[in-house]
């Protein structure tokens, strides 16, 4: 159960395609803004600087990076 004051944090996996067709995937944490008091929870978004062809590799990746930070991988 998460503590009041904590801040939610998550990291996602998002395809982009690139100029020629193809495709990649980035990896990306979203972090809810703890200054905002407002009814509906607003989270900052934080484009990391990993990219790669290979969904698997994305994905672990995310899940290493969401281990170490202690939070969640969504789909």
């Amino acid at each position: 159960m998460a503590k009041a004051n904590a801040v939610d944090r998550y990291v996602k996996i998002v395809r982009r395609n690139d100029s020629n067709g193809g495709h990649y995937f980035n990896t990306v944490l979203f972090s809810e803004n703890p200054d905002e008091n407002e009814r509906f929870r607003t989270h900052k978004q934080f484009n990391l600087q990993y990219e790669t062809g290979s969904r698997p590799r994305a994905e672990m990746y995310a899940y290493k990076l969401a281990k170490c930070l202690d939070c969640r991988v969504v789909q």
